[in-house]
C-alpha cells in the first residue's frame, strides 16, 4: 500500500499515478482519490510513495478520469 499526505489528510492506495497536474489513487480497478488541476505539488508529501505507477492508464481508468473531470466542470467544482 502506498500513501501520501495532503495537509493533515492521509490518502492510501495500491497504485498512485502522478501526472503533470494531477494525482490519482486506485485500489484494484476502483478510483479511491483524484486531485486535478494541481499547479504546485509543494503542498503534497509523497514520502510514503517509493515509486509511482506511471504506466499507461487502462481505458477504464481514462474513462473514469474523464467522467470525473467533466462532472466537476459541469457542476462548477473545477476552478481555473
Amino acid at each position: 500500500m502506498k500513501f501520501f499526505l495532503h495537509g493533515n489528510d492521509l490518502y492510501e492506495a495500491e497504485r498512485i499515478y502522478k501526472y503533470k497536474d494531477s494525482v490519482k489513487g486506485y485500489n484494484g480497478d476502483t478510483l479511491v482519490f483524484s486531485f486535478e488541476g494541481i499547479s504546485d505539488f509543494s503542498h503534497y508529501d509523497f514520502s510514503g510513495v517509493s515509486e509511482f505507477n506511471n504506466e499507461k492508464m487502462s481505458d477504464k481508468e481514462r474513462i473514469e478520469s474523464l467522467e470525473e473531470l467533466i462532472n466537476q466542470m459541469l457542476m462548477g467544482g473545477l476552478q481555473q
